[in-house]
Protein backbone atom coordinates (compact mmCIF):
# COMPACT_ATOMS: atom_id res chain seq x y z
CA UNK A 1 0.00 0.00 0.00
CA UNK A 2 3.04 2.07 -0.41
CA UNK A 3 3.44 2.90 2.82
CA UNK A 4 7.01 3.53 4.81
CA UNK A 5 5.74 1.74 7.65
CA UNK A 6 2.75 0.75 9.55
CA UNK A 7 2.46 3.98 11.32
CA UNK A 8 2.41 5.76 7.57
CA UNK A 9 -0.77 7.09 6.20
CA UNK A 10 -2.26 5.05 2.93
CA UNK A 11 -1.73 6.40 -0.05
CA UNK A 12 -5.35 7.48 -1.59
CA UNK A 13 -3.54 6.47 -4.81
CA UNK A 14 -4.14 2.34 -4.01
CA UNK A 15 -8.21 3.50 -3.24
CA UNK A 16 -10.84 2.55 -5.94
CA UNK A 17 -12.65 5.45 -6.23
CA UNK A 18 -16.93 4.36 -6.64
CA UNK A 19 -17.00 5.49 -10.27
CA UNK A 20 -14.24 2.86 -10.85
CA UNK A 21 -16.18 -0.14 -9.13
CA UNK A 22 -19.42 0.77 -11.18
CA UNK A 23 -17.66 0.56 -14.50
CA UNK A 24 -15.97 -2.51 -13.46
CA UNK A 25 -17.64 -5.89 -15.57
CA UNK A 26 -17.12 -8.12 -12.86
CA UNK A 27 -16.32 -10.86 -14.47
CA UNK A 28 -12.77 -9.65 -15.28
CA UNK A 29 -10.12 -9.09 -12.70
CA UNK A 30 -10.93 -5.61 -11.13
CA UNK A 31 -6.95 -4.65 -10.75
CA UNK A 32 -3.40 -5.70 -11.94
CA UNK A 33 -0.50 -6.14 -9.26
CA UNK A 34 1.24 -2.91 -10.81
CA UNK A 35 -1.89 -1.06 -10.15
CA UNK A 36 -3.25 -2.53 -7.53
CA UNK A 37 -6.40 -0.79 -5.59
CA UNK A 38 -8.55 -1.95 -3.35
CA UNK A 39 -11.64 -0.67 -1.90
CA UNK A 40 -11.29 0.11 1.85
CA UNK A 41 -14.54 2.03 2.21
CA UNK A 42 -16.08 -1.60 2.06
CA UNK A 43 -15.53 -5.19 3.69
CA UNK A 44 -13.30 -8.04 2.44
CA UNK A 45 -16.41 -9.86 1.22
CA UNK A 46 -17.71 -7.43 -1.55
CA UNK A 47 -17.38 -8.62 -5.03
CA UNK A 48 -14.12 -6.05 -6.32
CA UNK A 49 -12.35 -7.23 -2.96
CA UNK A 50 -13.21 -10.78 -3.33
CA UNK A 51 -11.65 -10.16 -7.03
CA UNK A 52 -8.52 -8.21 -5.18
CA UNK A 53 -7.96 -10.99 -3.10
CA UNK A 54 -7.10 -13.51 -6.46
CA UNK A 55 -5.14 -11.02 -7.59
CA UNK A 56 -2.91 -10.96 -4.73
CA UNK A 57 -2.69 -14.61 -4.20
CA UNK A 58 -1.71 -15.37 -7.72
CA UNK A 59 0.64 -12.29 -7.86
CA UNK A 60 2.44 -13.89 -4.32
CA UNK A 61 2.43 -17.19 -5.83
CA UNK A 62 4.29 -15.89 -9.25
CA UNK A 63 6.75 -13.63 -7.57
CA UNK A 64 8.44 -17.17 -5.88
CA UNK A 65 9.75 -15.13 -2.57
CA UNK A 66 8.00 -17.35 -0.02
CA UNK A 67 7.98 -20.98 0.49
CA UNK A 68 3.89 -21.36 0.82
CA UNK A 69 2.00 -21.70 -2.49
CA UNK A 70 -1.57 -22.99 -0.15
CA UNK A 71 -4.01 -20.27 -2.30
CA UNK A 72 -6.18 -20.65 0.79
CA UNK A 73 -4.09 -19.81 3.77
CA UNK A 74 -2.46 -16.95 1.24
CA UNK A 75 -5.72 -15.28 0.68
CA UNK A 76 -6.62 -16.09 4.62
CA UNK A 77 -3.69 -13.52 5.18
CA UNK A 78 -4.51 -11.19 2.71
CA UNK A 79 -8.05 -10.33 4.26
CA UNK A 80 -6.87 -9.95 7.80
CA UNK A 81 -4.20 -7.88 6.47
CA UNK A 82 -6.84 -5.94 4.57
CA UNK A 83 -8.97 -5.79 8.04
CA UNK A 84 -6.08 -4.33 9.62
CA UNK A 85 -5.47 -1.73 6.84
CA UNK A 86 -9.24 -0.83 6.79
CA UNK A 87 -8.99 -0.20 10.18
CA UNK A 88 -6.19 2.32 9.93
CA UNK A 89 -7.81 3.89 6.50
CA UNK A 90 -10.70 4.85 8.84
CA UNK A 91 -9.02 6.43 11.76
CA UNK A 92 -6.91 8.25 8.92
CA UNK A 93 -9.82 9.46 7.54
CA UNK A 94 -11.63 10.71 10.61
CA UNK A 95 -10.96 14.31 12.13
CA UNK A 96 -11.02 14.71 16.30
CA UNK A 97 -14.50 16.07 15.71
CA UNK A 98 -15.90 12.87 13.98
CA UNK A 99 -14.46 10.77 16.70
CA UNK A 100 -15.67 12.57 19.39
CA UNK A 101 -19.22 12.26 17.71
CA UNK A 102 -18.25 8.70 16.90
CA UNK A 103 -18.20 7.86 20.64
CA UNK A 104 -20.88 9.81 21.52
CA UNK A 105 -23.63 8.28 19.10
CA UNK A 106 -22.11 4.32 19.96
CA UNK A 107 -23.10 5.55 23.59
CA UNK A 108 -26.69 6.89 22.59
CA UNK A 109 -26.94 3.19 20.60
CA UNK A 110 -26.00 1.40 23.37
CA UNK A 111 -28.88 3.18 25.77
CA UNK A 112 -30.73 2.84 23.04
CA UNK A 113 -30.65 -1.07 22.34
CA UNK A 114 -31.28 -1.87 26.42
CA UNK A 115 -35.02 -1.09 25.93
CA UNK A 116 -35.42 -2.54 22.56
CA UNK A 117 -37.60 -5.33 22.09
CA UNK A 118 -34.73 -7.52 21.02
CA UNK A 119 -33.16 -6.98 24.37
CA UNK A 120 -36.67 -7.33 26.03
CA UNK A 121 -37.23 -10.68 24.37
CA UNK A 122 -34.11 -11.80 25.23
CA UNK A 123 -34.24 -11.14 28.74
CA UNK A 124 -37.44 -12.61 28.68
CA UNK A 125 -36.58 -15.72 27.27
CA UNK A 126 -33.84 -16.00 29.44
CA UNK A 127 -35.79 -15.48 32.91
CA UNK A 128 -38.21 -18.41 31.92
CA UNK A 129 -35.05 -20.80 31.63
CA UNK A 130 -33.68 -19.45 34.42
CA UNK A 131 -36.89 -20.44 36.16
CA UNK A 132 -37.94 -23.11 34.65
CA UNK A 133 -35.77 -26.83 35.41
CA UNK A 134 -36.63 -28.64 32.01
CA UNK A 135 -35.03 -24.95 30.00
CA UNK A 136 -32.32 -24.56 32.68
CA UNK A 137 -29.89 -26.39 30.55
CA UNK A 138 -30.06 -23.51 27.67
CA UNK A 139 -29.17 -20.88 29.73
CA UNK A 140 -25.27 -20.80 28.34
CA UNK A 141 -26.62 -21.19 24.69
CA UNK A 142 -29.17 -18.11 25.08
CA UNK A 143 -26.38 -16.09 26.70
CA UNK A 144 -24.51 -16.65 23.79
CA UNK A 145 -27.20 -15.99 20.85
CA UNK A 146 -27.30 -12.47 22.96
CA UNK A 147 -30.45 -9.74 22.06
CA UNK A 148 -28.51 -9.71 18.28
CA UNK A 149 -29.69 -13.27 17.89
CA UNK A 150 -33.53 -12.53 18.60
CA UNK A 151 -35.78 -11.26 16.01
CA UNK A 152 -37.97 -8.28 16.22
CA UNK A 153 -42.05 -8.10 15.22
CA UNK A 154 -44.39 -5.42 13.66
CA UNK A 155 -47.84 -5.29 14.97
CA UNK A 156 -50.57 -6.74 12.92
CA UNK A 157 -54.24 -5.70 12.35
CA UNK A 158 -55.38 -8.59 14.04
CA UNK A 159 -57.14 -7.74 17.67
CA UNK A 160 -56.60 -11.28 19.57
CA UNK A 161 -58.96 -9.64 22.20
CA UNK A 162 -58.87 -9.47 25.76
CA UNK A 163 -56.21 -6.28 25.13
CA UNK A 164 -53.90 -8.67 23.39
CA UNK A 165 -52.06 -7.93 20.37
CA UNK A 166 -50.73 -10.44 17.67
CA UNK A 167 -47.39 -9.11 16.07
CA UNK A 168 -45.61 -10.83 12.85
CA UNK A 169 -42.27 -11.86 13.48
CA UNK A 170 -39.47 -10.42 11.29
CA UNK A 171 -37.42 -12.99 9.12
CA UNK A 172 -33.74 -13.59 10.40
CA UNK A 173 -32.04 -15.30 6.99
CA UNK A 174 -29.23 -16.70 8.82
CA UNK A 175 -30.94 -18.73 11.65
CA UNK A 176 -31.57 -22.09 10.84
CA UNK A 177 -35.38 -23.33 10.98
CA UNK A 178 -34.64 -25.96 14.32
CA UNK A 179 -33.04 -22.76 16.12
CA UNK A 180 -36.40 -20.75 15.41
CA UNK A 181 -38.71 -23.39 16.82
CA UNK A 182 -36.73 -24.12 19.53
CA UNK A 183 -36.73 -20.61 20.82
CA UNK A 184 -40.55 -20.08 20.47
CA UNK A 185 -41.29 -23.03 23.10
CA UNK A 186 -39.33 -20.45 25.39
CA UNK A 187 -42.06 -17.91 24.51
CA UNK A 188 -44.86 -20.54 24.91
CA UNK A 189 -43.38 -21.45 28.20
CA UNK A 190 -43.63 -17.84 29.63
CA UNK A 191 -47.39 -17.43 28.29
CA UNK A 192 -47.93 -20.02 29.72
CA UNK A 193 -46.69 -18.80 33.24
CA UNK A 194 -48.28 -15.48 32.32
CA UNK A 195 -51.44 -16.40 31.98
CA UNK A 196 -52.29 -19.92 33.35
CA UNK A 197 -50.06 -20.14 36.71
CA UNK A 198 -50.17 -15.94 37.30
CA UNK A 199 -46.76 -15.87 38.52
CA UNK A 200 -46.72 -12.38 37.34
CA UNK A 201 -49.44 -9.73 36.92
CA UNK A 202 -47.32 -7.04 35.92
CA UNK A 203 -46.26 -5.02 33.23
CA UNK A 204 -48.41 -5.18 29.54
CA UNK A 205 -49.57 -8.19 28.84
CA UNK A 206 -47.42 -11.33 26.95
CA UNK A 207 -47.41 -10.30 22.41
CA UNK A 208 -48.72 -13.31 20.42
CA UNK A 209 -45.99 -13.49 18.03
CA UNK A 210 -46.92 -15.57 14.53
CA UNK A 211 -44.29 -16.02 12.26
CA UNK A 212 -44.49 -15.26 8.56
CA UNK A 213 -44.39 -18.03 5.97
CA UNK A 214 -41.35 -17.55 3.53
CA UNK A 215 -43.62 -17.79 0.22
CA UNK A 216 -45.31 -15.13 1.17
CA UNK A 217 -42.95 -13.12 2.95
CA UNK A 218 -42.03 -9.39 1.88
CA UNK A 219 -38.90 -7.39 1.73
CA UNK A 220 -40.01 -5.45 4.55
CA UNK A 221 -40.73 -8.61 6.70
CA UNK A 222 -36.74 -9.43 6.28
CA UNK A 223 -34.71 -8.37 9.09
CA UNK A 224 -31.37 -6.63 8.13
CA UNK A 225 -29.43 -7.74 11.55
CA UNK A 226 -26.39 -8.77 11.30
CA UNK A 227 -25.49 -13.05 12.02
CA UNK A 228 -24.12 -13.52 15.72
CA UNK A 229 -21.17 -15.12 15.37
CA UNK A 230 -19.60 -17.97 17.03
CA UNK A 231 -22.36 -19.85 17.84
CA UNK A 232 -22.92 -23.48 16.81
CA UNK A 233 -23.01 -24.89 13.28
CA UNK A 234 -26.53 -25.89 13.30
CA UNK A 235 -27.76 -22.27 14.47
CA UNK A 236 -27.29 -20.95 11.15
CA UNK A 237 -29.69 -21.39 7.94
CA UNK A 238 -27.86 -23.87 5.30
CA UNK A 239 -29.47 -22.48 2.81
CA UNK A 240 -27.87 -19.39 3.74
CA UNK A 241 -24.51 -20.30 4.33
CA UNK A 242 -24.43 -21.78 1.10
CA UNK A 243 -24.91 -18.38 -0.14
CA UNK A 244 -21.73 -17.00 1.44
CA UNK A 245 -18.32 -15.97 0.41
CA UNK A 246 -15.32 -18.35 2.07
CA UNK A 247 -14.39 -14.86 3.61
CA UNK A 248 -18.02 -14.44 5.43
CA UNK A 249 -18.05 -18.28 6.09
CA UNK A 250 -14.74 -17.81 7.94
CA UNK A 251 -15.75 -15.04 9.88
CA UNK A 252 -18.82 -16.59 11.47
CA UNK A 253 -16.43 -18.73 13.40
CA UNK A 254 -18.90 -21.61 13.49
CA UNK A 255 -19.22 -24.06 16.53
CA UNK A 256 -19.68 -27.51 17.32
CA UNK A 257 -23.01 -28.98 16.72
CA UNK A 258 -25.81 -27.77 19.70
CA UNK A 259 -29.14 -30.37 20.46
CA UNK A 260 -31.61 -27.65 20.18
CA UNK A 261 -34.32 -30.45 21.83
CA UNK A 262 -36.37 -29.34 24.58
CA UNK A 263 -37.31 -32.50 26.90
CA UNK A 264 -40.49 -34.28 26.90
CA UNK A 265 -41.21 -33.28 30.52
CA UNK A 266 -41.78 -29.24 29.19
CA UNK A 267 -44.84 -30.80 27.36
CA UNK A 268 -46.48 -32.66 30.12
Amino acid sequence: MRCENRNSPIDEACIVSPEDIRAWDSVSRCCSPERFRMDLNATAATPWNKSVAKVFVKDFIAAEVYQCRSEIKIERAFIAHFRTLKRRYERQRQTDAEISRSTHNHAKDQRRHTVSFSFLLFQQRLKIAVNTAQLRKHVNILRDLRPDGMSSDEPDPVDMGLGVRQYCISIMPWRSPALNSWLRVFDTTYRFSKFYLQEDDRGAPPRVRTAILPNSARPQDYSSRRPVPGLPGNTYNPEWLRRLHPVELEDLRRGAEYSFIHDDELFK
